[in-house]
């Protein structure tokens, strides 16, 4: 199960990592990639909401999905592309959360540790995705990379089938309905926006930070460490906040992250190349790194609305299509990377108006 979390992690940053090749490969532009980019995300959003009842049959389910959705696009026609790419998010969407929400209950004892390492199995994923494209970026041929995690998710269908229990079972109360959809209403606006652009401005990094790199025209070593230095930061920054006594800096240090990832967002359309590029990449993935996590559990303090999973998915498919669509009209990406820079800057007001707001209740109650 670890090993598939991981090989989640590798599926969602595989279309940025691999973009460079795609574009060439499937004859797109930026527009059209921002499409297909939220075609997935939209995709992986849906799937989340997919799961019902027996678990394993949910983690077949989505397994089947990502075998049947690479194999067809490693040979698919131009045609074919959109619907397999809404079919390969989601499965993402469905493997992932079947495979935490098993994970959970199997581990009911420690459940917030095994939430850790699930996402820590992600981020190691995400991370060694670039380097391991390097092979598909440099012969210009993607198939090779697709047919491979086919072949991996068709062997973990095979291990599940065969050696997982169906006992574990999704309850009524969990799974999605229009009542835990309305729910969401109950949590401040200004937290709900906030989820939604920390995870619309890490998929617009994951993205198209290879393609940045590589119209720099700086070699291939720069097109896959941009992208490889900012799942590292995202990494790092987890991996420190999972440790002991990591609740207190993430509470001190929140405005720290907001903004480090408004100045990471700025600094890669200020700087396309070189050092400058790197650094601000890994800044990136450092500063979001812990806000997803400390924002959902803000937003479960008001309410356990499983809708802002949904929201969440929805931003992370528009952000990177809306840099793609802008990247397209305007003939340059930098400009296009001015989407998620505006929505750093963004998310930064967004967080200073919320700790002003609790430093005055905090205030009033004294």
């Amino acid at each position: 199960m670890y090993a598939a979390f991981a090989a989640t992690g590798l599926g969602c940053a595989l279309p940025g990592a691999l973009l460079p090749t795609l574009l060439v490969e499937w004859r797109l532009d930026d527009g059209q990639a921002g499409a297909l980019f939220f075609l997935a995300f939209i995709g992986s959003s849906l799937g989340a909401l997919t799961i019902r009842n027996v678990l394993k049959v949910s983690i077949l389910a989505g397994s089947m999905l990502l075998v049947v959705s690479m194999v067809g696009l490693a040979f698919a026609t131009q045609g074919l592309i959109r619907p397999l790419m809404l079919v390969y998010g989601l499965g993402l969407g469905t493997t992932m959360t079947s495979i935490s929400l098993l994970r959970q209950r199997q581990r009911a004892a420690t459940r917030s540790v095994e939430l850790v390492r699930l996402n820590l199995m992600w981020a190691v994923g995400a991370c060694v995705c670039p380097v391991l494209m390097t092979r598909a970026l440099e012969s210009g041929n993607a198939q090779g990379v697709m047919l491979s995690l086919a072949v991996f998710f068709a062997a973990f269908f095979v291990v599940t089938l065969v050696f997982e229990s169906a006992e574990e079972r999704l309850s009524q109360r969990d799974g999605f309905s229009f009542e835990a959809a309305l729910a969401i209403r109950r949590v401040p606006l200004v937290l709900i926006v906030m989820v939604m652009l920390v995870t619309g401005i890490e998929a617009a990094g994951g993205a198209w930070l290879a393609s940045y790199a590589q119209r720099a025209q700086q070699g291939l070593a720069e097109t896959v460490a941009a992208p490889t230095c900012m799942w590292a930061g995202l990494f790092c920054s987890r991996l420190v906040g999972s440790l002991s006594r990591a609740e207190e800096w993430l509470r001190r240090g929140f405005l720290g992250l907001l903004l480090a990832v408004a100045g990471a967002t700025i600094g890669l359309v200020a700087y396309g190349h070189g050092t400058p590029l790197l650094g601000s990449a890994f800044l990136l993935g450092f500063g979001l790194g812990p806000l997803y996590p400390i924002l959902l559990a803000r937003v479960m303090v008001f309410r356990e609305a499983t809708s802002i999973f949904f929201l969440a998915g929805v931003s992370a498919a528009v952000l990177p299509w809306l840099t793609g669509v802008t990247s397209s009209r305007l003939h340059s990406l930098q400009a296009g990377l001015t989407v998620p820079a505006f929505s750093g800057l963004m998310l930064l007001g967004l967080g200073l108006v919320w700790e002003l707001r609790a430093g005055t209740k905090a205030e009033s109650v004294q």
